[in-house]
């Protein structure tokens, strides 16, 4: 019997024995390497329980140290500085139980460890016994399975005799289970050969992914449905190191429901979740169960605190007058040694996020929520990995393009959604602004600000149309930017006259287009860096996943930047989003006007002069149809025939003889192109897949891919593959 609402309330019998637990989930948002940093929001997050009157903490997989700490999860001197950590930690949990994921150290092996800490004293400590090791995940580089059901005993952050590895817990008349992250995904989950439990908590560190939240709340509900248990779900937040976004989200599942969601994308710090168990009496069947009749196997019972862990038989009362029958969420600023608490009102999440709500999961659209998801996700990435590389400001070559005007649009966003959820007090303490420097009144306020976190520059040659400097400039003056033009063609013609002096002719368009093309490209990278270099900035790429897969992009040109937000998504996606921002779809954060004039216009690299006609299509392909044979290439790992049978259902109106040369353009482009994917700036994960080497897909750089080619297709593959 559970007790989240009054109208699930089910009031006992006299008889019945009822015990009443007041359980604490914490997203929080962790930086790699930072100690200091996680263990200080960690703490915050405890001394909130503390004022709700919870005594009992849950936090996520590898919480203490960061999910992404790559190869410094070798380092013997970063494990102790981890065990130092975790030891100050052990130090703040007095009258208090926490659970806690860091990586730990033993014998010879590092392990993916989850600390149960109970006044102030290591209980035990659960390694991981299934690790991730497909898309974004090797953790069978860092850290060492453990072995189902064998436990040893340890000396960890001055506790000594620590069961370690697999043991049972106990918690009064309550068996506690523990899973970590890939074991709850996996078909050999070790619970199912675990002695029954009652409660489950599962703390994970799951990376963002359009369409993926459907995925974990099927998880966590038949979790609790097959397990028969209340299950607990809780999942980092942020940017921990570059690359994977995670949007935080605790979940509660009980007989194959989901119970409670708390929102997700927040750009707080710690995100608290509260709720009053209600267990006990013959409908509650677990707890019936008697671990004394399973614990007489190899592994030993630990015993967990009731008293420590808030297990009561007496209904506590939250404070802050919130009724102790619903969950309480809280949103937590830490910042040095103050911290802000976001009162629920105030909050932007506590309204916009609430379309991401479970409850509505039956009516939403598939559609739109990938827009908002896209759109939060983002936000959250780039207002991470400003704050946490110490960067003052964004800088940004706006073309008047599509990518150009996505990422321009998500910097815009990324600041509102900042001043509508933690007021801008909070967010010059933040990015180091002075806030009293700043305008009163809203608008002149926000503009101030995107002006100072994201300087804009258009880069004219005379390739360049008035279309797109219109279009440019407009979506400039629509999202409030300040818009420098800059003419770089006399750059250009003092380096076409270099070559020419070289190769003793001029140049000219049909033979040496890809030459007078990509200078023009190039020549648009060196004023945005030094634009970076001045303001202490980061230079945003603006390169797609469709252009990487098929190689569409110039070195040390449009692929100049430290960080390229949108690598992760189609060029199909990123224009379906912009018609949607454009209708209205971002209507509380962004103005969709300004994008007219960017979605009149046929994508183009505009290289060349307007009588070539230069389209982005017309030199590859169906923006859709690229982004399909990505989904099955390098997705779903199909073969040509494969392939060719998918597009030819999906796509009826072109003819087959196009399809497959649709077909061999990508492959041949694609094979060609893995040393540009190699170079590219680091870039969220926002998406199923991605085509980064360093995180995701990797694929030889030199290879000899022997495809099947039909006559008409040969007759086409004529021309070379260009290095752009």
């Amino acid at each position: 019997m559970v007790s989240i609402g009054e109208s699930a309330q089910v009031e006992p019998q006299p008889q019945e024995s009822l015990w009443y637990w007041l359980v604490s989930l914490g997203c929080v948002n962790q930086t790699a390497l930072d100690l200091q940093g996680n263990v200080e929001r960690i703490k915050v997050a405890i001394a909130q329980c503390r004022q709700v009157g919870s005594r009992f903490l849950c936090l996520p997989e590898l919480a203490v140290s960061a999910y992404g700490c790559e190869d410094m999860f070798w380092s013997r001197d970063f494990c102790t500085q981890v065990e130092a950590a975790v030891a100050e930690l052990v130090n703040a949990t007095e009258n208090f139980s926490l659970l806690v994921g860091a990586p730990i150290r033993y014998n010879h092996g590092v392990y993916n460890g989850t600390l149960l800490i109970q006044n102030q004293q290591i209980v035990a400590i659960i390694a991981k016994k299934i690790l991730a090791q497909r898309g974004l995940y090797y953790e069978s580089r860092w850290f060492t399975p453990w072995q189902v059901g064998a436990v040893e005993f340890m000396r960890y952050a001055g506790g000594s005799g620590i069961a370690f590895g697999d043991p049972c817990l106990s918690l009064g008349a309550l068996n506690l289970g523990v899973e970590i992250c890939e074991e709850s995904w996996s078909k050999q989950r070790p619970l199912l050969h675990a002695p029954p439990c009652d409660v489950v908590f599962n703390l994970s560190a799951s990376h963002f992914a359009m369409g993926k939240n459907s995925l974990r709340q099927n998880l966590v509900a038949q979790s609790s449905q097959h397990l028969d248990v209340h299950y607990f779900y809780v999942n980092l937040l942020g940017v921990d190191s570059a690359k994977t976004i995670y949007e935080g989200g605790a979940l509660w599942g009980y007989r194959g429901e989901i119970l409670y969601e708390s929102p997700r994308f927040s750009l707080c710090d710690v995100v608290l979740s509260h709720h009053q168990l209600t267990l006990g009496g013959e409908t509650d069947a677990g707890y019936h169960r008697q671990l004394s009749a399973v614990s007489s196997g190899s592994r030993p019972v630990i015993a967990v605190s009731a008293e420590m862990a808030g297990l009561h038989q007496q209904k506590l009362h939250l404070s802050q007058s919130q009724s102790s029958h619903s969950a309480v969420d809280e949103w937590i600023v830490v910042s040095g040694t103050h911290h802000h608490l976001i009162a629920q009102h105030q909050v932007g999440q506590a309204t916009a996020l609430a379309r991401l709500s479970s409850a509505e999961a039956v009516h939403r659209d598939n559609h739109q929520e990938s827009m908002w998801e896209f759109f939060y996700a983002q936000t959250l990435g780039l207002w991470d990995y400003l704050r946490k590389s110490a960067s003052r400001c964004y800088v940004l070559s706006l073309s008047g393009g599509c990518d150009s005007a996505v990422v321009a649009c998500l910097v815009s966003g990324m600041v509102t959604r900042v001043l509508k959820e933690l007021g801008y007090e909070v967010f010059c303490e933040r990015v180091g602004l002075d806030p009293s420097e700043l305008a009163q009144d809203d608008a002149a306020r926000y503009k101030q600000l995107i002006n100072q976190l994201l300087h804009c520059v258009y880069q004219v040659t005379d390739q360049s149309s008035t279309a797109t400097q219109n279009a440019a400039q407009n979506l400039g003056d629509g999202l409030g930017i300040d818009l420098e033009v800059v003419f770089i063609q006399n750059q250009v013609n003092e380096y076409v006259a270099w070559l020419e002096k070289r190769l003793s002719r001029p140049l000219n368009w049909d033979g040496d287009g890809l030459v007078l093309e990509n200078i023009q490209a190039r020549l648009r990278s060196p004023y945005p860096w030094m634009l970076a270099n001045a303001y202490n900035g980061v230079l945003l790429c603006t390169a797609n996943r469709s252009e990487a897969a098929v190689g569409y992009t110039t070195m040390d040109g449009d692929t100049s930047g430290g960080l390229a937000p949108i690598s992760g998504v189609s060029k199909f996606f990123l224009l379906r989003w912009l018609r949607w921002v454009h209708e209205g779809g971002l209507a509380d954060y962004i103005s969709g006007d300004s994008l007219q004039g960017v979605l009149a216009l046929e994508p183009s690299a505009e290289l060349r002069p307007a009588v070539y006609q230069q389209t982005d299509q017309r030199e590859l392909m169906p923006y859709e149809v690229m982004a399909q044979i990505e989904t099955l290439f390098v997705l779903e790992q199909r073969g040509e025939a494969e392939i060719m049978a998918d597009l030819s259902q999906r796509f009826p109106h072109i003819a087959s003889s196009q399809l497959q040369q649709y077909v061999h353009t990508f492959y041949r482009r694609w094979q060609s192109s893995q040393w540009k994917r190699e170079r590219m700036a680091v870039g969220f994960h926002v998406a199923e897949m991605n085509v980064d080497p360093q995180s995701w897909y990797r694929y030889p750089v030199l290879s000899q891919r022997t495809v099947v080619q039909s006559a008409a297709v040969v007759e086409n593959e004529n021309e070379s593959v260009q290095h752009q």
